[in-house]
Parts: structure tokens; sequence; C-alpha cells
């Protein structure tokens, strides 16, 4: 393949993964914030367990709500933990392309070197 040629495939594969790493971004800062709403919803669902409990003192009704603080706790664990899994991933994802683009940048570097000679790149 001729450098010219190999240098617009760089150049087209850098930009579509200045693309992917621009749509990680904002799935990464989704992600952010969903769990900070996350966190915001568990606050307000515990004051309100225990505002529930304190209103219904009888044993009956208390461990009913016991027993929903603790289902809740345990969906809001599982979707946490769905959440952090997801984020784990797109900045393992995110590291591959920026491995990718550094790697791409580098092979140009070397085309041109190869054109123009090293020389006066120094």
């Amino acid at each position: 393949m001729k450098q010219v040629d190999r240098e617009a495939m760089i150049q087209l594969e850098l930009a579509q993964l200045d693309l992917e790493l621009e749509s990680n971004q904002r799935e990464l800062r989704k992600l952010a914030e969903t769990e900070y709403d996350y966190g915001e919803i568990q606050n307000l669902e515990q004051r309100f367990y225990q505002e529930l409990m304190e209103a219904n003192q009888g044993a009956e009704k208390q461990h009913y709500f016991v027993e929903l603080e603790a289902e809740s706790r345990s969906l809001q664990q599982k979707q946490r933990l769905q959440v952090e899994e997801r984020s784990e991933e797109l900045l393992a994802e995110k590291k591959n392309l920026v491995d990718k683009e550094d790697q791409l940048y580098l092979e140009r570097k070397q085309l041109l070197d190869q054109e123009v000679g090293v020389d006066e790149w120094d």
C-alpha cells in the first residue's frame, strides 16, 4: 500500500476513534450522573422508611417495612453493581481506544519520517 494511501487510512481511523472516544465519554458521564441519582434516591428512601417505621410502631407493620427496606436495598445494590460494571467496561474500552490512537499516531509519524527524512523532524 502506498504511503499516501496509508496516511489517509490512518486519518480516517483517527477520526473514527475520536468519535468513539466522544461517545464513550458521554456514556461515562451519564453513568456518573445515574450513580449520583441512585445515591440521592437511596437517601430519600432511607428517610421515608425511617419515618414509616417510627409512625407505625406495631410489630407486624414494623416487620413489613423492614422487609420492604431490605428488598429495596437489594435492588439498589444490584442496580449499582450493574452501573459499576458498565463503568469499568467503558473505562477499559476507553483505554483500548486511546492505545489504538497512540499506535496510529506513531505509525503516521513513522510514515512522515520516511517521506521527509528523520533529520528534518528532529
